[in-house]
C-alpha cells in the first residue's frame, strides 16, 4: 500500500472515528491476515528446525553483541577490583604500572623470537635448511637457539652423508657402477649417482 492508498482510506474519517476499524477492511491488511503472519502462526514455527537454527544464530548474535558490550563497560572494573584484593599494599597505578611493563615485556620478547626468525631464515636458507623448520629451533633464549641450529644441521649432515654412503655401496654390490676413463668422466658419473641417490635429475 502507497501513501495515496492510504491517504484515500482514511479521507472520508471523522476525527473521532476509528481508523482500525478503515484499515481492517483494506485490502492490505486482509492479506496479511490471509498470509497466516499470527502470533499463533510463529509459535508453531518454533518447532520447525531451519526456523529454530536461524532463531538460535539471531540470538547468539545478540547475546555476542551484548556480551561484548557488558566486558567493555565492566571487565576491567572487576580485573582491578579482584588485582587490589590480591595485592591490597599496591595502589591501582602501581598495579596498571606492573600489567603495563609485563604487556611492554611480552611484546619486546615477541620482536626479539621475530628477529632472531628472519636473521635464521636468511642464514639457513644458504643451507638449503627448510624454512618451516627453524619455527621448531627457536627458543626464548639464544644460546638454546643455537645449540638447536647446530644439533639440527650435525644431525642432518650426517643422515645425508649416511644416505650417500648407503646407496653408493648398494650400487656397488649390484654391479651398477662402471669406473669412468678420464677424471671428468668421474665427475660426471658420481654426480649422476648422487643424484640419482636422491631422486634428483
Amino acid at each position: 500500500m502507497d501513501k495515496q492508498e492510504l491517504l484515500k482510506l482514511i479521507e472520508n474519517i471523522g476525527d473521532e472515528d476509528s481508523v482500525d476499524e478503515v484499515l481492517s477492511e483494506s485490502d492490505f491488511v486482509k492479506a496479511l491476515k490471509n498470509s497466516g503472519l499470527t502470533l499463533e502462526a510463529f509459535k508453531g514455527k518454533l518447532t520447525d528446525p531451519d526456523f529454530k537454527s536461524f532463531l538460535d544464530s539471531a540470538k547468539d548474535t545478540h547475546f555476542n553483541s551484548a556480551l561484548d558490550t557488558w566486558k567493555s563497560n565492566n571487565l576491567d572494573k572487576i580485573v582491578q577490583a579482584e588485582m587490589l584484593k590480591k595485592n591490597p599494599n599496591k595502589t591501582p597505578e602501581q598495579l596498571q604500572i606492573e600489567d603495563l611493563t609485563r604487556k611492554f615485556e611480552e611484546e619486546q620478547q615477541q620482536r626479539k623470537i621475530s628477529e632472531q626468525k628472519s636473521k635464521l631464515k636468511d642464514e639457513l636458507r644458504d643451507q638449503e635448511v627448510d624454512p618451516r623448520i627453524i619455527d621448531l629451533l627457536i627458543s626464548n633464549d639464544e644460546t638454546v637457539t643455537k645449540a638447536n641450529i647446530d644439533l639440527y644441521l650435525d644431525a642432518n649432515t650426517k643422515t645425508v652423508n649416511k644416505k650417500v654412503q648407503k646407496e653408493v655401496e648398494d650400487r656397488l654390490k649390484a654391479g651398477q657402477y662402471t669406473p669412468p676413463g678420464s677424471d671428468a668422466e668421474k665427475a660426471s658419473q658420481l654426480e649422476k649417482q648422487i643424484n640419482g641417490a636422491f631422486g634428483l635429475k
